[in-house]
């Protein structure tokens, strides 16, 4: 069984309207009189028919900053995963649909949601993506933060001497002084939220963000010479609804 939108349902791959509009792949559920099919892996929408759709397409989110160290160490945090909502109408046709895993992008319909850009791990910038990655503190260097693509997500923070990491950019919001910028609340689950930047007194590698959530990785931190990792950003996922007759 999988828990969606509050309802628990078995895990079907097809839904329908009626007789001239059918739909089937990913994961369906339903709530409030509309039909979800929910993709977190690649995969194919089949339409018999016509009809409109609402869709949100996010992309896998950035891994945070990760490096080995000889000093003050903190990496940025990775940006989140590049979120699109939509509608339109499709006719029958099979449609493709790829989710793509950390810093990969995610696709349907012509709607291409970029990855998130990985936090900085040296004296570098965070990476540009979706949502931009964050800066990293490297031995009294800070750099600045990732940008972000319009329309999609934000861009990273910057770091902040003498300790702290920048965050990831979130749908909704930039990076800042180790806070990762807000995700967006979509048909009742939040998306898209940037990583923690690291700070060098955790001594130790990021948080991993939740898979299908787009959200970035934590980057990691230590003040000695030391190995630390980067946490993995969030897997993305594809959604389509409409209403259900």
């Amino acid at each position: 069984m999988s828990l969606f939108f509050g309802i628990s349902q078995s895990a079907v791959s097809s839904g329908t309207t009626g007789g001239t509009f059918t739909v089937s792949g990913g994961t369906v559920t339903y709530d409030g009189g509309y039909t979800y099919h929910s993709f977190t892996s690649s995969g194919d929408l089949v339409v018999v028919g016509s009809g409109d759709i609402e869709y949100m397409v996010l992309a896998g989110g950035g891994n945070g900053g990760g490096r080995f160290a000889t000093g003050v160490f903190a990496g940025g945090g990775g940006g989140a995963g590049g979120l699109i909502t939509g509608s339109t109408g499709i006719t029958t046709n099979t449609y493709p649909i790829v989710v793509g895993a950390a810093t990969q992008n995610s696709t349907f319909y012509g709607a291409t949601a970029i990855g998130g850009g990985t936090g900085s791990g040296d004296n570098g910038a965070g990476a540009a993506g979706g949502s931009g990655g964050g800066g990293a503190m490297n031995d009294g260097t800070a750099s600045g933060g990732g940008a972000g693509t319009a329309g999609q997500g934000s861009n990273g923070g910057s770091a902040v001497f003498p300790t702290n990491g920048g965050g990831g950019g979130g749908k909704s919001g930039a990076g800042g002084n180790r806070t990762g910028g807000a995700g967006l609340a979509v048909w009742g689950t939040t998306y898209a939220a940037g990583g923690l930047g690291g700070i060098s007194s955790q001594y130790s590698g990021g948080g991993s963000a939740a898979a299908n959530t787009g959200n970035g990785g934590g980057g990691g931190g230590t003040e000695t010479t030391q190995s630390v990792g980067g946490g993995a950003g969030g897997s993305g996922k594809v959604i389509i609804r409409y209403l259900t007759t």
